[in-house]
């Protein structure tokens, strides 16, 4: 599978170096982000309010690093709600592309380590061949801001 989708992994760090030349010319405003802002990390306690935990990957850096990870159908939605709130924050969409591009690509690598390398019994090495088929190949159209 990797071998057959090669380029497109290839492309995919052609378009990443060509998206960090366009974000350094915009020099984006940077914020505290968190690095894996992905649901899995939120959780509500019975007053319902909400907290981000699993700071492990946190750093300066523009919004898009985490905002692309709530990308999807509702992408509109939660940019409308969230450019509200955040007044000072423009959302860039090669920013945005350049963070999913990154997530991809690191993903490809963790799991293809996984499981050529790492997983010891057979349950987690089909987990990290399924994880591995939702990143490859890597094309545009798994980019919900780049949809045509």
């Amino acid at each position: 599978m990797l071998n057959d989708n090669r380029e497109t992994i290839l492309e995919a760090q052609r378009i990443m170096a060509r998206l960090r030349l366009q974000i350094r010319k915009v020099r984006p405003k940077l914020v505290l982000t968190h690095g894996d802002a992905n649901l899995a990390n939120f959780m509500k306690d019975k007053q319902d309010r909400l907290y981000l935990t699993d700071w492990g990957d946190a750093g300066l850096g523009p919004a898009e690093r985490d905002l692309f990870h709530f990308s999807g159908n509702q992408l509109g939605t939660f940019l409308k709600h969230y450019t509200r709130i955040r007044k000072d924050v423009e959302v860039s969409t090669p920013t945005f592309a350049f963070y999913y591009y990154r997530w991809a690509l690191q993903e490809i690598s963790d799991y293809s380590t996984r499981t050529f390398y790492l997983n010891r019994t057979v349950a987690e090495k089909r987990h990290s061949w399924e994880e591995l088929k939702r990143w490859v190949p890597v094309i545009n159209h798994t980019i919900p801001c780049l949809r045509t």
